[in-house]
């Protein structure tokens, strides 16, 4: 079975999960949220292929600037006992950098381009703890496909007429953690959220803070800060990065 079907299959059981454990709840009593999240992030750490590596160190100017292109959606639901959440963020940039060869002792620096390829599935469930009305405890997993290009200056750079090498890597990861969702007035509000785990990764985590505001019955937006690191590394591929940035969402309830 492929990685893209896994996906498919984690998302449709995690609805699917929400749905049979909210039983006897009624259908009235779900709402459910359906729209798009921008992460504005800069990056920091290392990327490799094949033993080649290129550090990266990247701010949100940086990203924005180099971003080729990006696609975000979110769905959500909730009965205010158990809930359940899908989200689908792609990401490509491309940049101008210096790579480091396996077994390089000289230093030696080779100019050339890297082009990144991002996509994050994230998906799960979230149970209200009794008697705690602002606190869920979350459980899910977060499936990752990256594509790193490596492209050099000169065809010698790489070691005999190789100029490019790429590789793209599919993995999934478990995690669990908590949300809390803190009312501030009628309008206003705070939600945060902290998760960990791991799995074809050896670490995999995320911290998030929003400050949301509902404009009407129908429509919400979110404006706060995201903190997202991953360490995978498999032969001489490695993605050991860390990404922070604004977040913002604009979400339609039904």
């Amino acid at each position: 079975m492929s990685i893209k079907k896994n996906y498919a299959l984690c998302i449709t059981a995690a609805i699917t999960l929400a749905s049979l454990l909210s039983i006897p709840a009624k259908a009235d009593d779900w709402q459910h949220q359906v729209g798009m999240t921008a992460f504005a992030f800069g990056m920091e750490g290392n990327a490799g292929v094949k033993g080649i590596k290129a550090p990266m160190d990247y701010s949100i100017k940086d990203v924005l600037e180099d971003l080729d292109a990006a696609l975000t959606l979110l769905v959500q639901g909730t009965n205010n006992s158990w809930g359940y959440w899908a989200s689908y963020e792609y990401v490509k940039m491309s940049d101008n950098t210096t790579f480091r060869t396996p077994g390089d002792l000289t230093n030696a620096k080779i100019n050339g381009k890297a082009i990144f390829g991002t996509e994050i599935i994230d998906a799960g469930l979230s149970w209200n703890v009794p008697g705690v009305q602002w606190l869920e405890l979350i459980g899910g997993v977060r499936g990752w496909i990256v594509e790193e290009r490596f492209r050099a200056e000169r065809s010698s750079d790489f070691g005999g007429n190789v100029r490019s090498v790429s590789v793209q890597k599919e993995w999934i990861d478990g995690f669990v953690g908590v949300r809390a969702n803190f009312p501030l007035s009628e309008h206003w509000g705070v939600m945060l959220r902290a998760d960990a785990g791991a799995g074809d990764s050896d670490s995999d985590y995320q911290a998030l803070a929003m400050l949301n505001y509902e404009i009407s019955d129908r429509w919400t937006t979110g404006f706060g800060y995201r903190y997202l690191s991953v360490d995978y590394s498999d032969g001489g591929f490695l993605f050991d990065m860390e990404m922070s940035g604004v977040e913002i969402a604009a979400l339609y309830s039904f």
